[in-house]
């Protein structure tokens, strides 16, 4: 029943779930780690991709869908929030480079029946904490809300150290966080924006 709130009766039994589901769906990925799509065709749907507290990892040409999270959590004021991001990067991760890969939602955002907003997705790439050296290049970013966040607070991570950059990407129906940026040292160029007239999102801003 969506009227309760996330301390109602079942909201142990939601985190429970949400933990549980997370066994099912989240990959973790080790340091010193290549991934490379062999074609087109190469990646992953369902899943979240985790890389936290570690370093020296590629991943390439591979097609990356629905980090989907059914236990969303309530949070007042701004509806039905997911856990779970496409490719999450944290701790101290460093020397990370995403390159031609396609990251896109293939369900959209709805409606609780409460009339909330109902979020299964949270970001496509988010990164956070100390991590630091790290380059998304030549990817597609597609169909999604809260694409990119780059530090999760005001007092997340710090720009002597957080070194990004974002170059070469296409951002297709995208509404917000292209990336959005918090105490980093941010590289952004040569990125193209465009919103499809009927597509998932209109975009609320970019950068």
């Amino acid at each position: 029943d969506y009227k309760y709130g996330p301390k109602s009766k079942y909201y142990e039994d939601l985190w429970k779930l949400n933990e549980a589901y997370k066994e099912n769906i989240q990959l973790n990925i080790n340091s010193d780690t290549t991934i490379i799509g062999i074609d087109e065709n190469s990646g992953i749907k369902g899943v979240a991709l985790s890389i936290s507290s570690k370093n020296n990892i590629l991943l390439r040409n591979l097609v990356l869908q629905d980090g989907y999270d059914p236990f969303t959590h309530h949070e007042p004021g701004d509806g039905f929030n997911a856990q779970f991001d496409l490719i999450g990067i944290q701790g101290s991760s460093k020397n990370i480079w995403i390159d031609h890969c396609t990251l896109e939602d293939t369900m959209k955002l709805s409606t609780a029946a409460n009339g909330e907003k109902w979020q299964t997705y949270d970001g496509l790439c988010d990164m956070k904490a100390s991590c630091k050296n790290i380059t998304i290049s030549n990817c597609i970013f597609r169909n999604h809300d809260k694409t990119m966040l780059i530090g999760s607070s005001d007092s997340d991570g710090s720009n002597k150290t957080r070194h990004i950059t974002i170059c070469g990407n296409y951002f297709q129906n995208c509404g917000q966080r292209l990336p959005m940026v918090r105490n980093a040292k941010a590289h952004i160029f040569n990125n193209y924006y465009a919103n499809v007239s009927g597509g998932f999102y209109s975009t609320s801003y970019c950068i």
